[in-house]
């Protein structure tokens, strides 16, 4: 089965509030999405404030962190949170769990060192607390001496690597439940595909694996206008740092990402130069036909599930009822 996810809290939403948030998730809640997405930001709004505030509005919907990384906050701390989430929200939580970022990490004065052991060590802290054992961990990274959950029930909380780099979708396939790829373009799914199944392969795990894509989505009736606005920030940053490798399995030219790297701190010049190549690859952008037909793409490539993110600018709720009528159903109908 095809899961459907939706984005952008706190970046697109919660500028407009409490009461913006619940209407939101009344909305998600009553349509055919799966799962609603929040980020963990240095910079955004606590998300677990965000995702407690989620659990109580919804009755269905999966609450999903993604993803929140080993430097900012403790394992230990995101164990005990996510438990939590999962226990007033009758057991729908779900954890992505990612290195960050050198620039995101350097802007508040913390070193990014060691990702994958981090990762790696971070993602078996969680899923162990959250069985419920009293854990004694002795680690490269982390140490603890009996750590465990106090007055919580034990949780079966999914957990997946965001990641788009080799190593690290080796070790999702090693110690995770799914991957959460990061913006990548079809032409580099299979490639990802296989790098995980090395980690399955290795620790000889069974592939009842999931395959997500988190992707940033613009649909509208008129094509041209959503490539336009796909265009703006953030969608250049994205691209700067997106791994070359990617980009030339994309055969996006590595010349035209230098001229958009050139053109920053001019976010609107930087704009101005993307093609509606690049936004076709790195997003799945369009009418509700030109996105129907990108969704079906990476679907036979193997993801089995997205989480979209929604650029600024764009109506959420006009977005969900694209997915709602327009896309969802015709999805399910070749399933």
């Amino acid at each position: 089965m095809v899961k459907f996810g939706v984005a952008g809290i706190p970046f697109t939403i919660s500028r407009g509030g409490l009461k913006e948030i619940k209407e939101f998730c009344k909305i998600a809640d009553e349509s055919r999405i799966d799962t609603v997405w929040t980020g963990d930001g240095a910079v955004h709004a606590d998300p677990y404030a965000i995702l407690n505030i989620m659990a109580w509005e919804t009755k269905r919907v999966e609450l999903a962190l993604g993803a929140t990384n080993p430097y900012t906050r403790d394992p230990f701390v995101t164990a005990f949170s996510i438990g939590y989430l999962n226990e007033i929200s009758g057991g729908r939580a779900l954890l992505a769990l990612g290195a960050g970022s050198r620039e995101m990490l350097a802007a508040i004065n913390m070193k990014w060192d060691q990702p994958v052991k981090r990762c790696r060590e971070t993602i078996e802290i969680v899923r162990r607390i959250l069985t419920g054992e009293k854990l004694t961990y002795d680690g490269e990274i982390f140490e603890t001496h009996e750590a465990h959950l106090l007055d919580r029930r034990p949780a079966e909380v999914p957990i997946y690597l965001a990641c788009r780099r080799p190593r690290m979708m080796t070790i999702a396939g090693s110690v995770a439940d799914g991957v959460l790829l990061d913006g990548v373009p079809v032409e580099y799914v299979g490639y990802a595909i296989n790098k995980v199944g090395e980690g399955l392969k290795t620790a000889g795990r069974r592939k009842n694996f999931r395959y997500a894509n988190c992707i940033m989505c613009m649909i509208s009736e008129d094509g041209d206008a959503a490539r336009n606005i796909v265009k703006r920030f953030p969608f250049p940053q994205f691209l700067i740092m997106a791994p070359h490798q990617m980009l030339e399995m994309a055969k996006i030219g590595l010349e035209e990402v230098a001229a958009i790297q050139n053109a920053v701190p001019n976010w609107d010049k930087a704009s101005e130069l993307i093609s509606d190549e690049v936004v076709e690859k790195l997003s799945i952008t369009g009418t509700p036909q030109e996105c129907l037909r990108r969704f079906r793409a990476y679907i036979e490539k193997g993801i089995d599930e997205f989480n979209l993110v929604f650029p600024l600018g764009a109506d959420m709720k006009k977005m969900i009822r694209f997915l709602d009528e327009d896309i969802i159903p015709r999805i399910e109908e070749n399933a």
